[in-house]
């Protein structure tokens, strides 16, 4: 035990002794050297950058990065702190060694956020009757926008890859579908389509009269009183009516049309004071549409003796993207030479026994 106690007093005597020969004069560690900062950036967009300080006689680094963030990083030497920038600009590093004594020196370097623009952009744009639905691919892209074209000042609709964006217009018509793909670059790249909105059935309600009803006769109308007829669809019809509601306004609705005849026998039509022949009609889908009439002559009766019947008809071709409101002079109807007996109204279409067309607002008027 004696001896054992003697060595350790030798041995912390011996160690005393190295210490005050080798006191450091922490005064004299000069303020850090050449600092500066190794700097990589990650190239997937995503704003990663990779800051490795360096320097002489440093003992711990602070990093600030340039851009909102307030607190620096704390790095010590030899280390790397990762850091992610939102969007493109240059940034001003401020980079601090400190030395072991608490000596500070201070240097700025710049460093460059620029994103590579998306690439291989594919829109996919369908239309469903009034509804066109948009998803969107692309290689580096953050989001996507979608402007739709129908409105003015459009603010555009922000979606990611794998969402599928739905919209309903309220108006037929063609419109430019634009498909934009952004990320945190300041280059994006766009896509366009053009999209024409058709209908099945109108939206709206066909166009609604302003003549004076003392200048009018009326078979179907909302706006005016009308004159009795006796069917909308003779026995002898090629075609099915439905009586329907659009927009609130009375409208009728001929499907599977081939022709149909519509009749006012019982009390026949007197329009010799009358100039034109209104109707306003929709169709989806017919390509020629036509309009007959026939007067009964003076007999008032269908091929009677003697058979003065007089008729005519006209064809036209429609708009299938709105009312096709029609004043048709009766002067047009050249064979029509009698015009105050009349007791039929004939619509017929291409294509035959397909075609689909709603009528409103059929009357006489000067």
């Amino acid at each position: 035990m004696k001896k054992i106690f003697l060595t350790i007093i030798t041995l912390g005597l011996f160690t005393n002794c190295t210490l005050d020969n080798k006191d450091i004069d922490l005064d004299a560690i000069n303020a850090p050297q050449n600092i500066s900062a190794l700097i990589t950036i990650a190239q997937d967009n995503s704003g990663k950058v990779t800051i490795t300080p360096r320097g002489e006689g440093v003992s711990q680094y602070e990093v600030y990065f340039g851009d909102t963030t307030t607190e620096p990083a704390q790095v010590a030497p030899g280390q790397s702190v990762l850091h992610t920038y939102a969007s493109e600009d240059t940034f001003t590093l401020k980079i601090i060694g400190i030395s072991l004594n608490g000596k500070r020196t201070e240097v700025n370097q710049d460093v460059t956020i620029s994103f590579l623009p998306p690439t291989n952009l594919v829109a996919n744009i369908v239309k469903n009757d009034l509804t066109v639905t948009v998803t969107a691919t692309a290689d580096l892209e953050t989001y996507f926008e979608v402007y739709f074209g129908d409105v003015a000042n459009e603010t555009p609709v922000l979606f990611n890859e794998g969402e599928t964006i739905s919209h309903d217009y309220t108006a037929l018509g063609t419109y430019q579908v634009k498909v934009v793909a952004k990320n945190g670059g300041s280059v994006s790249i766009e896509y366009t389509q053009s999209v024409q909105i058709t209908s099945a059935f109108p939206i709206s309600a066909a166009p609604t009269p302003t003549l004076s009803p003392s200048n009018v006769i009326s078979m179907f109308s909302n706006q005016y009183t009308n004159v009795p007829v006796d069917t909308w669809r003779t026995t002898w019809s090629a075609a099915t009516l439905t009586d329907v509601l659009i927009a609130g306004n009375a409208t009728k609705k001929y499907s599977s049309l081939n022709f149909v005849g519509v009749e006012t026998v019982n009390a026949q039509i007197n329009a010799s004071a009358m100039t034109h022949f209104h109707v306003d009609y929709w169709t989806p889908n017919i390509t020629a549409f036509r309009i007959k009439l026939v007067d009964f002559g003076a007999n008032g009766i269908y091929q009677g003796t003697p058979n003065d019947d007089k008729e005519h008809e006209l064809s036209f071709v429609p708009t299938q993207s709105g009312w096709n409101s029609m004043d048709i002079p009766l002067t047009n109807f050249t064979g029509l030479t009698t015009r105050n007996h009349i007791a039929q109204l004939i619509f017929s279409g291409n294509p035959s026994g397909a075609g689909t067309v709603y009528i409103d607002n059929v009357y006489f008027h000067n």
